[in-house]
């Protein structure tokens, strides 16, 4: 399996939890931030290995 498939995987995984746990808006916004983040660095790692 690819990387760019496993970070599939990992979004819609991340996504169903936030649905599932269905919080307040508050802490869905900073659940979306958290994920928001962990995507850039997964996304810097990514552009890190293709560059190499």
């Amino acid at each position: 399996m690819q990387l760019h498939e496993c970070i599939h995987i990992l979004e819609a995984a991340a996504i169903a939890k936030l649905k599932q746990k269905n919080p307040r808006g508050d802490e869905a916004q900073c659940l979306s931030n958290e994920l928001d983040s962990m995507l850039a660095d997964v996304n810097q790692l990514l552009a890190t290995q293709m560059s190499q």
